[in-house]
């Protein structure tokens, strides 16, 4: 099964096409799903295998 990621956030941050996509990884924070997921797995892979920073707060 292919999972699919979606970008949610707030308009003013979505709309905003003078941002870069890694501008927006580095300064917005992202929520996962919980250790073991599959989705947080796609999410984790996506993120390397792009080179995009992130941060958590919790792992």
């Amino acid at each position: 099964m292919e999972n699919k990621l979606y970008l949610v956030g707030g308009r003013k941050i979505i709309t905003d096409k003078k941002i870069s996509k890694n501008k927006m990884f580095e300064q917005y924070p992202l929520i996962y799903r919980e250790e073991g997921s599959a989705t947080r797995k796609a999410m984790e892979n996506f993120i390397k295998e792009n080179n995009l920073p992130s941060h958590k707060k919790w792992n």
